[in-house]
């Protein structure tokens, strides 16, 4: 079963796939991915998310992206409205976030 997960997230194809079964397979590939080593992933990126409106469905489908091109994804995402008051405070701990 976790071998055919693995092997639909790197599909080249993944993209084509159907709403309802990319979310089907986040579901179960969140359910291995903490305990599984036969993912080789070739880079690793921290992305920082800050929005004035909802990045909900961004942030669920995105990592599953990452992973299908074998990039290991940190994702970290400010409160939901956050955008406006960062773009006028650039002393903010969020813009000081280095690697």
């Amino acid at each position: 079963m976790n071998n055919d997960i693995i092997s639909k997230v790197k599909d080249p194809f993944l993209c084509n796939e159907d709403y309802l079964e990319i979310h089907s397979l986040i579901s179960d590939f969140n359910k291995i991915k903490s305990k599984n080593s036969k993912i080789n992933y070739k880079r690793k990126i921290k992305i920082f998310l800050s929005s004035d409106y909802t990045s909900n469905y961004l942030t669920e489908f995105l990592p599953l992206f990452f992973v299908n091109k074998g990039i290991h994804v940190e994702l970290h995402e400010k409160e939901f409205g956050s955008l406006n008051f960062l773009s006028k405070d650039i002393n903010n701990n969020f813009w000081k976030k280095k690697k």
